[in-house]
């Protein structure tokens, strides 16, 4: 998404013996700190939608159901299969045990001893395969209950009971956004990017991140009550403006903000001291 910028920039001086204070102010876009969309991982029947749009869940919260019944009825099945394994695997290890004793006291039983062995080793790798077919099975069971991956605000759902969803079709059910924190982009041109940097005397953005609190300015025109933190910027300046994104973050314990808002992001920056003996 283009973010329109409006850059005004003002060099203060400070009464006699304090540094120059750098303004800049910039128009951003309020984004959510998270936006995570919410599939179905097996295929069936939507029993049961549990959340609507704008209601706030946490981690883990039970957002859809999938009829439960088909995948129950999967589990109970690989559980006889499982059982019936180890009963044959149990047989075949008897059989072997009794077959090398019988080789052991030289009663002409070798061939058949080593043909047990074989059958109780195939035994052995039917169970772990069944083992194997009972946790997919109960792994698909316990996927029928659709949970939050974070914490936020659910979006409008896309889905209703009764409604047949696929694993394979990519069928996107709703979607959840952490909105406090919450985050505005603004674009800031490279000079002033470069001069910022300058101003602080640091050389890296994570430097001059830590020096700097932003002020955001509503659409009212008042100023919001708690102040930002700069957190990262873009890898690369776009080519056609010169400017990079930078992502202030807000705690928002309010919802005042919301994804889509424009604002105006204001920034000072205290220039540091001169040390004794640097050129001004």
């Amino acid at each position: 998404m283009r973010l329109a910028v409006s850059v005004v920039a003002i060099l203060l001086p400070l009464p006699a013996g304090g540094a120059d204070q750098l303004v800049l102010t910039f128009a951003g876009i309020v984004e959510p700190r998270e936006r995570v969309a919410i599939a179905n991982q097996v295929s069936g029947v939507v029993s049961n939608v549990r959340v609507v749009a704008g209601q706030h869940v946490e981690r883990g919260d039970v957002l859809f159901e999938i009829d439960v019944e088909p995948f129950k009825i999967d589990v109970a099945t690989a559980k006889a299969e499982l059982d019936e394994a180890r009963a044959r695997f149990r047989l075949a290890d008897d059989i072997s045990s009794r077959q090398g004793r019988l080789a052991e006291r030289g009663s002409g039983a070798e061939a058949r001893a080593t043909q047990s062995v074989i059958e109780v080793e195939t035994a052995r790798a039917v169970v772990a395969r069944q083992e194997s077919a009972l946790a997919r099975a109960e792994l698909a069971l316990a996927r029928t209950r659709i949970v939050a991956p974070i914490s936020g605000t659910v979006g409008k759902t896309k889905i209703a009971p009764g409604s047949f969803v696929e694993a394979e079709g990519g069928t996107v059910l709703g979607e959840v956004v952490q909105l406090d924190p919450i985050l505005v982009g603004y674009r800031v041109p490279y000079a002033d990017r470069q001069r910022s940097l300058e101003t602080a005397r640091v050389k890296t953005p994570r430097e001059l991140f830590e020096k700097v609190t932003v002020e955001l300015i509503l659409p009212s025109g008042s100023t919001y009550p708690h102040l930002g933190k700069p957190k990262f910027e873009s890898g690369e300046v776009d080519r056609d403006t010169g400017e990079l994104t930078t992502w202030a973050e807000f705690q928002n314990p309010d919802g005042i903000l919301m994804p889509g808002l424009s604002v105006n992001i204001r920034s000072e920056i205290q220039a540091a001291p001169q040390s004794l003996g640097e050129p001004k």
